[in-house]
């Protein structure tokens, strides 16, 4: 996206300065209060208040105005992988945040419970690199899915097994409905299903984070594959680290995605056959990650 491109509906382009804003209308005033084109400047005058949180990149949670009573989260934008010690925070070519955007909104749309992006921010650096920003609206009382089954360990989960399944076959639901509207998740794992926290009810899952996502409709069955691969190596991450979940955990994700579709399961089959191979590659980039950035 860039100022020529169609906007989504209920957005507008905004531009200060070295700053290009694509911003929700309903908050645009609060937000251009707040000074929102300039993050940084922002967190610095807000530090008292700012809440951080774990995810790709900094993650920190702001007052959306001076009652405080509803909170925004903004991501900053940096590299990952080996790219990541090399240039951190500047882009040379695209706009990721207004892309995230597009593929974000096309999801609520379709009724996938999902953040509420507010304004994605492109700052020119220096021509011809920028730094961007992503700012959404927090989900009150909400934690990912490692922090949700980590806090029970394998004992104390057992009283909640009946609570752990149902979020579990929600996320193979999820997932599913996410690839019928064709959109490939391009770093589908367990940090991005986000639970939010009811009182004395099961909680509801949301999946966010389309950074990098992509819209292609029909996804074709490779890309659904790849999708299901990725989030299967986060599992088997974050079962090494002491994660509770099982073998049966994971069978049961897979049933619930497949929802009975004769030629997925077939070609899962096909798939499964040369996944231990698959699997040993995996473990070896881990290995690899943790020399690299500890």
């Amino acid at each position: 996206m860039n100022s020529t491109s169609p906007l989504p509906h209920g957005f507008s382009l905004i531009k200060m300065g070295k700053a290009e804003l694509v911003i929700r209308d309903l908050y645009k005033d609060r937000l251009m209060e707040r000074e929102i084109h300039n993050p940084e400047a922002l967190f610095h005058r807000q530090m008292d208040k700012a809440q951080f949180m774990e995810g790709r990149g900094p993650l920190v949670s702001l007052p959306m105005d001076e009652k405080g009573s509803e909170r925004m989260v903004i991501r900053h934008y940096e590299h990952g992988g080996i790219f990541r010690a090399l240039t951190k925070d500047l882009f040379l070519v695209g706009s990721r945040p207004f892309r995230e955007l597009v593929v974000t909104e096309m999801a609520r749309r379709a009724g996938l419970p999902t953040m509420e992006i507010l304004a994605a921010i492109k700052r020119w650096a220096f021509w011809p690199f920028y730094k961007g920003d992503l700012v959404s609206k927090e989900i009150p009382n909400s934690v990912d899915l490692i922090q949700y089954f980590t806090r029970w360990g394998k004992a104390g989960g057992q009283k909640h097994l009946g609570e752990k399944r149902e979020l579990i076959r929600q996320a193979g639901r999820l997932v599913r409905e996410m690839h019928e509207v064709g959109i490939y998740h391009s770093d589908l794992h367990l940090k991005n299903f986000i639970v939010e926290i009811g009182e004395g009810a099961l909680g509801s899952l949301h999946i966010i984070d389309f950074d990098r996502s992509l819209i292609i409709h029909p996804l074709a069955s490779n890309k659904w594959f790849a999708n299901l691969l990725r989030l299967d190596r986060s599992v088997e991450k974050w079962r090494a680290k002491g994660l509770w979940i099982t073998r049966t955990d994971r069978l049961r994700f897979l049933r619930s995605y497949l929802q009975g579709d004769q030629e997925r399961k077939a070609f899962v089959r096909r798939y499964l056959r040369k996944y231990p191979r698959r699997r040993r590659i995996y473990r070896l980039g881990w290995v690899i990650e943790r020399l690299l950035y500890g």
